[in-house]
């Protein structure tokens, strides 16, 4: 396979995930860190890497974890927020500012694999080949694994229906029928076919023109959590007449780290970090120690109300009159 140069601008939006400086024994453990070397290590390097601030505490030091990632040669830039705006509109901000032909967004939180962006900027091509409305690939994120925890059928991958209430992202899955019959758009290379949709995650690579004019959007009583956003954003591109396909190849996933979410101590599946300092076993257990005003954290409670609030907009208007619904402008 040819490597050429990548198209892609990488976009990360932040909120409290540097709470240690240079000088801290534990610096190596910053989230935003794990996530800026991954990024920086993608082989093609990528265009550009822009990480937004959203309006961290005084204690945080983001722009000090920037700095110190400058000089490897992919121009970095720091947007920051004065206030915490919350995800949606942060992605927003950082999609404006891209340059490049494409646009990764990931989480601040999620290491990924070495050459998950070409991969998938090869795959892209490759389909729109088939079906020129396909304008980008969610990419697989696994929840401190490097394997995917749900074998599920095809159809049931990043669902919604409205008569059984079914909410599914594209997290952690793989299809049940490509463990016997996998599929290849290359076959030299091994690359699985992608396929279509309802719902995805924000492990993304897609065409910068649309992410500018889709955009996200979020529900008033939801504006920090950024709960099921990206559904709503889905519905938008579908309005125009693209799609996005989820490419479920394991060679391009995220292990997401859920930094400050308790429990699950351990990483599942292969530590292919394990030479590494830290390891993505000792990034999981960092995360698992709970923390509260950091990325998308928010209380139980909160969290539950922008959930139901969220699914009975989704579910009520499946028409598609929510594509219409416009993201908070600051």
């Amino acid at each position: 396979m040819r490597k050429t140069k990548s198209e892609t601008t990488a976009v990360i939006v932040t909120y409290n995930r540097a709470p240690y400086n240079r000088q801290s024994k534990r610096f190596r453990l910053n989230p935003l860190l794990w996530c800026l070397n991954s990024l920086l290590n993608q082989q093609p390097p990528l265009k550009e890497i822009i990480v937004v601030d959203d309006g961290s505490d005084e204690g945080d030091y983001a722009e000090e974890m920037v700095d110190y990632c400058r000089g490897g040669g992919v121009k970095l830039v720091l947007l920051k927020s004065k206030n915490n705006l919350g995800s949606a509109v942060s992605r927003n901000i950082g999609i404006r500012a891209a340059s490049s032909k494409y646009i990764y967004l990931t989480d601040d939180d999620c290491v990924c694999t070495g050459s998950c962006v070409f991969l998938a900027e090869l795959v892209l091509n490759k389909l729109k080949r088939y079906k020129q409305n396909i304008t980008g690939l969610n990419l697989p994120v696994y929840n401190r694994a490097t394997v995917p925890t749900k074998i599920i059928k095809m159809d049931d991958i990043g669902k919604i229906d409205a008569s059984t209430g079914i909410f599914n992202s594209t997290s952690d899955s793989f299809p049940i029928e490509y463990i016997s019959s996998p599929r290849f758009i290359d076959e030299e290379e091994n690359l699985l076919w992608p396929f279509p949709v309802q719902n995805i995650n924000a492990h993304l690579l897609c065409e910068a023109d649309i992410l500018k004019s889709c955009e996200f959007s979020v529900l008033p009583a939801n504006e920090i959590n950024g709960y099921a956003e990206e559904a709503f954003f889905m519905r938008r591109v579908k309005a125009i007449g693209k799609e996005i396909m989820y490419w479920p190849d394991p060679k391009a996933h995220a292990v997401h780290m859920l930094y400050g979410l308790g429990g699950n101590l351990c990483l599942k599946g292969a530590d292919w970090l394990s030479n590494k300092n830290p390891s993505l076993s000792e990034m999981v257990k960092e995360s698992s120690i709970p923390r509260r005003n950091t990325g998308n954290r928010t209380t139980p409670e909160l969290y539950e109300f922008a959930k139901r609030i969220t699914l009975d907009k989704i579910f009520s208007d499946l028409s598609g009159e929510m594509v219409g619904y416009e993201a908070k402008e600051y």
